[in-house]
């Protein structure tokens, strides 16, 4: 700029008036950040910081809206300010520009060099204004005695992360990233459709059909383009491309939500010592076909306890190999891993769900010393009579699945169904039943299968009542028994935690563990003993003052403060869910004041925490407690559940149309942290169950299909009908009327739609028929099967929305 003070009077002027118009615009800009940055971290400031009489909610909410409406007021002023100040700026650069000449870039740069270190300035005080609000805000709110947490992160690799990606990973594995419509459009017009199918009101339907096309029309329309959608995926990609190029992986924490960064093959090697330490052998091939085939024969054998409709629900259509996936016990020495079995695809988990129920039922299984859960606990506990000579003392039962024996649970439960008087052939299929289930414990990691060589299948739903018949037993058989003496005052057990209350002046507890460690040789019991007159169990800390009991709410040191957070895209009773369960705990549990205080305090600091104020949680508090206080005692109408997946509350504009039916929404994510940062293995296409089409090779026209099972086996089906004449498909019957060619699976069959059987995927199939018979696609045989005529509003849109019929996602609908 010094070489502008030679320039006369007239020329400054040009000049000057670009200087002034320009820092006006920057200046500008940055008051645009500060109020956007305060709407985000929920932070007012002085000029919108509005009061008004009165201290109750409605006063409280209008201050609110205020302050909400002064701030957006302002940003709509500074937005008209900018347009007009940029149109003055490009004028005024226009007149410098010919006056200037080849001049006027030079002056134009050194202009800028000035503007920007004042801009960067002025950047840094608002900054520093922000960060002053912040603390004041915080001191306001901020909860008495602080709550320890365990970090979120815990690094056991030499990755270096950016301080952006830190923070994405900070807020944990289910934080939802956000779709824009566009990108979403396709599968919300199947969960509309599939949603008004379930209407029972035919006339409603088509109401609800048409405005639903309306309102995704309009979803369409908007253009806006999400940042921090851009920004989120952008990192996400760096976290994943950092731990593809290293070898790493992300795990989760065992006794806490901490997000472990580790090594591919440091877990390999954790998880391979497990499995060479607790007695697991691996298998040389995949044995569920097998195991689906003896699922098979035994509900042929079933005429009494499984209807025919039944059998059909309860075998897996296209089953696998449970998962196993590893928690790190970073608490404990050498870190080694918790193993989670994923058994919701293995070929007994629907038949497992069933006979569970039917246990339940039929074996009247007395639970004389179980509890049910916290609050059942803290009933029973605070209605004891104690004394001084009285101890408190917990024992858990190490590895109990593991070690449960199944042939004697099987001759229990056998005796048991024989007591109850259960008829013969009952009583033979469901011991028929359970052995088969029983007998399929087995899992795969890392493409390879395994199976231990005792116990009873981890991560299925028969194990939790298996192991509670053995356990059962176990306490009529042999601690009943010990418990006559009175030596020991109080015994309960929740699954395999046992809490029990002796009087210290007639046995020791290393009396008492070695009593219990003698009775059974499957079963081996750890002891923890009072700690100061304090001892944890379950979710709550118990204090022994003398015989009397206090109790407040008690988070393991492995603990973190990771909830949802409030800026996931997530429908906000997601959000809040976590909230809602910990309140209702607080309200329904008999703690003293101090201790309800306390557990309120770090509910309020766990939620400032992850983005939320503290008067969300207040008024969640009081509208809890005024329902546990007056309960709702109306009848609730039966209505059948829909799933949404939420990418968007433009979602809401949809679902809000059935609010009025008999269908109630619930909503699913699936574009978290967690699944886009996670390595996607190659899966094969026709190992998958889902839409399909099949080529005529000689016509080119095609065949829409559907099958829950693999994709071969349908082909499979297909070409035998063919070769043995059975007109039993429309693919079938136009092979066999016209002479076309076929051709194998790799040339004929491709999957467009991944999808499980249900009524989403009748959905899709119909969609794909509509497409393929617009564009005379359709083989004949199949135009005059179905006609879709109902959906074309909704279905119109898909095409309009420049639909490409081929698989997008290999992430199946559930």
């Amino acid at each position: 700029m010094k070489d502008l003070k030679l320039i006369e009077a007239s020329q400054a002027k040009l000049v000057n008036r670009y200087v002034n118009t320009k820092r006006k615009l920057l200046t500008t800009n940055a008051h645009i950040w500060f109020n956007r940055t305060c709407q985000n971290k929920n932070i007012t400031p002085r000029y919108a910081n509005l009061k008004l009489k009165g201290s109750n909610n409605a006063t409280k909410l209008t201050q609110k809206q205020l302050i909400k409406i002064r701030i957006n007021n302002e940003l709509k002023f500074l937005y008209i300010k900018k347009q007009n100040i940029n149109n003055q700026l490009y004028k005024s650069h226009l007149e410098n520009a010919q006056y200037w000449q080849t001049s006027w870039p030079l002056i134009e740069n050194n202009i800028n060099q000035k503007l920007n270190e004042e801009s960067k300035k002025h950047y840094e005080k608002l900054n520093n204004k922000i960060n002053k609000l912040k603390s004041q805000l915080n001191e306001n709110i901020q909860p008495k005695n602080k709550q320890t947490f365990y970090p979120r992160l815990h690094n056991m690799t030499k990755i270096q992360f950016t301080e952006n990606e830190t923070n994405l990973l900070n807020k944990g594995t289910k934080f939802n990233i956000g779709i824009p419509p566009k990108n979403h459009i396709k599968q919300l017009i199947y969960e509309t459709e599939n949603a008004i199918r379930q209407i029972t009101d035919n006339t409603q339907q088509e109401a609800i059909r048409y405005l639903a096309t309306k309102n995704i029309q309009q979803i369409l329309k908007n253009k806006t383009t999400n940042k921090e959608y851009k920004q989120h995926i952008h990192t996400t990609k760096q976290i994943k491309q950092k731990l593809i190029q290293n070898k790493a992986t992300i795990a989760e924490a065992d006794k806490g939500k901490t997000l472990v960064i580790l090594y591919k093959d440091d877990l390999n090697k954790r998880v391979k010592h497990f499995i060479d330490n607790n007695n697991i052998m691996e298998i040389n091939k995949d044995p569920t076909l097998k195991f689906q085939k003896a699922v098979q024969n035994a509900l042929k054998q079933c005429k009494t306890i499984i209807n025919s409709t039944t059998k059909k629900q309860v075998q897996q259509m296209n089953p696998k190999a449970p998962n196993m996936n590893a928690k790190i016990k970073i608490h404990k020495q050498e870190a080694p891993i918790r193993p989670v079995i994923n058994n919701t695809n293995a070929p007994t988990h629907k038949l497992a769900k069933y006979i569970h129920q039917t246990l339940k039922n039929v074996l009247n299984l007395k639970y004389e010393y179980n509890i049910t859960n916290t609050a059942h606990f803290a009933e029973n506990i605070s209605n004891l009579k104690l004394n001084t000579t009285h101890k408190i003392i917990t024992m858990d039962i190490k590895d109990l699945y593991v070690n449960i024996p199944t042939n004697e649970t099987l001759n229990i439960a056998k005796n048991l169904l024989i007591l109850n008087h259960t008829e013969r052939n009952t009583k033979n299929e469901i011991i028929l039943i359970l052995k088969t289930i029983l007998d399929q414990n087995y899992f795969q990691y890392n493409d390879k299968f395994y199976k231990p060589r005792s116990g009873i299948a981890m991560g299925s739903p028969l194990s939790g009542i298996m192991a509670e018949i053995f356990l059962q037993h176990f306490e009529q058989c042999k601690i009943k028994h010990l418990l006559e003496d009175k030596n020991i005052v109080y015994y309960n057990r929740y699954v395999d935690d046992i809490i029990m209350i002796y009087n210290q002046t007639k046995i020791t507890p290393q009396h008492i563990l070695k009593q219990f460690n003698e009775q059974n040789k499957n079963l081996q019991f750890t002891l923890n003993e009072e700690t100061n007159k304090q001892i944890t169990y379950l979710d709550l800390k118990l204090t022994n003052d003398n015989g009397r009991i206090h109790m407040e709410i008690y988070r393991k040191p492995t603990s973190t403060d990771i909830t949802i957070n409030n800026t996931s895209c997530h429908p906000q009773e997601h959000k809040l869910a976590a909230y809602r369960s910990w309140i209702h705990r607080l309200l329904t549990l008999k703690l003293e004041d101090t201790a309800k205080n306390k557990e309120l305090n770090t509910i309020i600091e766990i939620a400032q925490n992850n983005g939320y104020r503290k008067d969300e949680i207040t008024r969640i508090h009081k509208k809890l407690k005024q329902k546990i206080n007056n309960p709702n005692t109306n009848e609730k109408k039966e209505q059948k559940w829909i799933t949404y997946t939420y990418t968007g509350n433009y979602i809401r504009k949809i679902t809000k149309l059935f609010r009025n039916t008999n269908i109630k929404i619930a909503y699913k994510t699936n574009h978290t942290l967690g699944k886009l940062v996670h390595e996607r293995k190659n899966i094969d296409p026709y190992e998958q169950s889902g839409i399909y089409k099949l080529t005529c090779q000689s016509c080119q026209k095609v065949y829409i299909g559907q099958t829950g099972r693999k994709l071969s086996t349908r082909y499979t089906e297909h070409i035998r009908n063919i070769r043995l004449n059975k007109d039993e498909s429309a693919f079938a019957q136009h092979i066999l009327n016209t002479r076309h060619q076929y051709g194998p699976i790799t040339t004929i069959m491709e999957i467009l739609e991944t999808a499980k059987k249900g009524n989403l995927m009748n959905v899709k199939e119909d969609f794909q028929i509509y497409y393929h018979n617009k564009h005379k696609k359709l083989i004949e045989e199949q135009r005059q099967i179905k006609e879709t005529n109902n959906q074309k509003n909704l279905f119109e849109l898909i095409i309009q929305d420049s639909y490409t019929p081929t698989l997008t996602s290999q992430t199946q609908d559930t």
